[in-house]
């Protein structure tokens, strides 16, 4: 694990049948994330009939921060939400959110949430921040923070979440992340800029 003993960053990973590609997304997401400075972990929900999960609980024997939760063939259900349902841990509150970005951006692959510094400051005001719009307020983990999620984003790679934080999508959690942190940069320089 980095930095902390529990992650802060859970990145939930639906896999079948991935056992050649475990180590090579496991590489990928540690260079994405090695200035990351707080604890993360990369989460296989597994529905394989190969070596998947035994690949996954190696590497995570080797230290990686790692964890394989394998579904057996009688729960495996629900898609990607059934995936992310099926965790070890009390799912995020916020997932009603990325379930409805994920129904509605079938070309988002992966999505980052923070609750970063000056992009969350920015969100109180309810401007846009550049193309990026900001949410009308709505209760965490409620389905109408869901719905305006959603409106905001539109076809835009991210959104902010009124008086909440950010929500980023791309083709990967690097790519996401990547997003976020640009956002949190823009957020950055506008607030300078306005002082």
């Amino acid at each position: 694990m980095t930095r902390y003993d529990r992650p802060l960053l859970s990145l939930v990973v639906p896999t079948r049948n991935e056992c050649d590609n475990v180590d090579r997304l496991l590489a990928r997401t540690e260079l994405a994330l090695h200035d990351v400075p707080w604890g993360w972990e990369l989460l296989l929900v597994d529905d394989s009939d190969d070596d998947t999960p035994q690949r996954a609980e190696a590497a995570a024997g080797r230290g990686h921060p790692v964890r394989v939760l394998h579904r057996p063939l009688g729960e495996r259900r629900g898609g990607l939400s059934g995936a992310v349902l099926a965790g070890s841990r009390e799912p995020s509150s916020e997932r009603r959110v990325h379930l409805a970005v994920y129904a509605a951006r079938p070309d988002a692959r992966a999505l980052v949430h923070t609750h970063s510094e000056h992009a969350t400051a920015w969100s109180h005001g309810g401007e846009p921040l550049g193309e990026v719009l900001t949410a009308g307020h709505a209760p965490s983990g409620s389905d109408e923070i869901a719905a305006a999620a959603v409106e905001a984003l539109g076809n835009r790679e991210a959104v902010l979440l009124g008086r909440h934080g950010v929500l980023a999508l791309g083709a990967s959690p690097a790519a996401a992340l990547e997003v976020a942190a640009a956002v949190e940069e823009r957020a950055r320089a506008a607030r300078r800029l306005s002082d």
